[in-house]
């Protein structure tokens, strides 16, 4: 009985050894910059760096064109592109906040590979993107890998990898256009009535780059198209909209014009929000442009109930 008993033992010990052996996760292929995953322009790939390592080799800090970010870095991911002939400007773009349980703060490393090693071309973080001007026949290495808490300060998204988006493209010209849709229903929880807005939104960001392939300039032009419902009259009320947010990189200024929203009431007439033209400096400076002035103290809920 007792060798029985030992026997089994042994068993479920052995048993628990190779599941706890067949469980550990290995990191991705790209773990390391010789197994750099090659990217297509124009072709985005999901990835997930959640069981990635950081390599010795990695860098330990980052003074970039958008600021300092210092290490450590974490799991970091590897991706290449050889620049061809009619490469000019490239431009890639790395976002690891979208909404994924698996979201991460991230910073992007760029690197040219030399015969004397890795050169860096550019580190960013907060916007982990970057472009640089292409050499034909170079090959370009860019790493992802997750910032430290003491950097962002949100431990939640810190001090790991994690689920992204990765896409190069190639920048023809000085201009690079891509446009992104969004739709939605959203409850506006007023007190006093029951109304909802079913809407769509349309965003065409174009970046406008300097000849040595910094990005100068960001132009957003948002189209919004939306249907608020009384569900308590079943009244319901179109609500367009259109944008123009301009970011200008060298300076630091935002600006906004455009019309909010434009919704016409039976029997009251139009209800507007336009903002005409507004821009913020990099102190937090508000300036109003123009005739317009922003619509203050407009409920809604009041108007629309």
């Amino acid at each position: 009985m007792r060798k029985l008993v030992f026997a089994l033992g042994a068993s479920v010990a052995l048993v628990l050894s190779s599941v706890g052996a067949t469980s550990a996760a290995s990191p991705p292929s790209n773990d390391e910059p010789s197994g750099a995953l090659p990217l297509t322009p124009g072709v985005s790939i999901d990835f997930d760096s959640t069981d990635a390592t950081a390599g010795t080799t990695d860098p330990t800090n980052c003074n970039g064109s958008n600021g300092s970010f210092p290490g450590p870095y974490y799991a970091s991911i590897w991706f290449s592109y050889t620049a061809t002939a009619k490469d000019r400007i490239l431009y890639v773009d790395a976002p690891t906040t979208q909404g994924d349980p698996k979201d991460f703060l991230a910073i992007t490393f760029v690197f040219a590979q030399t015969t004397g090693g890795l050169q860096l071309i550019d580190c960013r973080a907060y916007g982990d993107d970057a472009s640089w001007r292409a050499t034909p026949g170079t090959t370009y290495l860019i790493m992802v890998a997750g910032l430290d808490t003491s950097v962002t300060g949100e431990p939640d998204l810190s001090d790991r990898g994690g689920h992204g988006t990765i896409t190069l493209f190639q920048v023809a010209g000085q201009t690079l256009t891509r446009t992104f849709n969004f739709a939605d229903t959203f409850d506006f929880g007023c007190p006093n009535v029951n109304l909802t807005e079913t809407f769509s939104v349309q965003d065409r960001v174009t970046m406008l780059f300097s000849t040595n392939g910094t990005i100068v300039r960001i132009d957003d032009h948002g189209t919004f198209s939306g249907v608020i419902t009384n569900l308590d009259t079943g009244q319901t009320y179109r609500d367009p909209g259109h944008t123009l947010n301009r970011f200008d990189v060298k300076t630091g200024v935002f600006s906004q014009v455009g019309l909010i929203y434009n919704i016409t009431i039976p029997g009251q007439g139009v209800v507007a929000l336009d903002v005409g033209f507004i821009s913020f400096d990099p102190s937090g400076n508000v300036v109003i442009h123009g005739p317009h002035q922003v619509f203050n103290g407009l409920d809604l809920c009041v108007v629309l109930g």
